[in-house]
């Protein structure tokens, strides 16, 4: 068997790269004054408006489910299962939710999702795409009411409407596990 050249890196700005990795590595509390406030969140949207959730509930996000299965449950309903990276997950229509009706296995196909972690394990909500990382800042607080809707925390800077993220992981939890 032969061995692979190792290939010599020459870092262009060796000082830039390390700052960037040390800002990186910085836990929030000890950003500098430039990040101070901005919240790290997934962006989305539901019912045609978009929305956030912050970043620290959601595992990973998915672009497109793959082929969700119908499983029977009791009385004819069915649970929608998908597998990401080959573990099967159970799925949650947010968006079917925030429309009022949420769809079966099938019609999640190709649908955006978030893999939050709940106290009963992962679980993949789907939600409306494009799917987008980034930070903002929270220009209000508007919690909302409780009850069968969307739980809101605020709304950011940039317009999107904030999903409260705890409702999100028990919401996600109660609407598999019912």
């Amino acid at each position: 068997m032969t061995a692979l050249p190792v290939p010599h890196l020459v870092p262009v700005e060796p000082e830039r790269l390390e700052a960037r990795a040390r800002e990186l590595a910085r836990v929030d509390g000890d950003r500098s004054d430039s990040g101070e406030g901005l919240l790290r969140v997934v962006a989305f949207t539901l019912a045609g408006s978009p929305c956030a959730v912050e970043t620290a509930i959601v595992e990973r996000a998915v672009v497109g489910l793959t082929r969700p299965l119908g499983v029977p449950l009791g009385r004819g309903a069915e649970r929608a299962v998908v597998y990401v990276e080959e573990v099967p997950l159970p799925v949650a229509d947010l968006a079917g939710h925030a429309a009022g009706a949420v769809r079966g296995a099938a019609a999640l196909e190709g649908s955006p999702a978030l893999v939050v972690t709940t106290p009963a394990g992962p679980v993949a909500v789907a939600v409306g795409g494009p799917l987008d990382l980034g930070e903002d800042r929270l220009a209000a607080t508007q919690p909302s009411p409780d009850g069968d809707g969307l739980r809101l925390a605020g709304r950011l800077a940039g317009g999107a409407s904030l999903v409260d993220a705890g409702w999100l992981v028990a919401w996600a939890q109660k609407a598999v596990r019912p």
